[in-house]
């Protein structure tokens, strides 16, 4: 499996979900798309 094809599990919402960044109190924070919980 190609590293592009894998997708992070969000316990959360029970799904596949993409990750995004977001910025707070000045560090960089891995965020789900689906449920907006912070990963760190």
């Amino acid at each position: 499996i190609h590293v592009s094809n894998v997708m992070f599990w969000d316990n959360k919402a029970k799904a596949p979900t993409r990750i995004g960044y977001t910025v707070e109190n000045g560090a960089k924070k891995r965020v789900s798309k689906k449920s907006g919980q912070i990963l760190d």
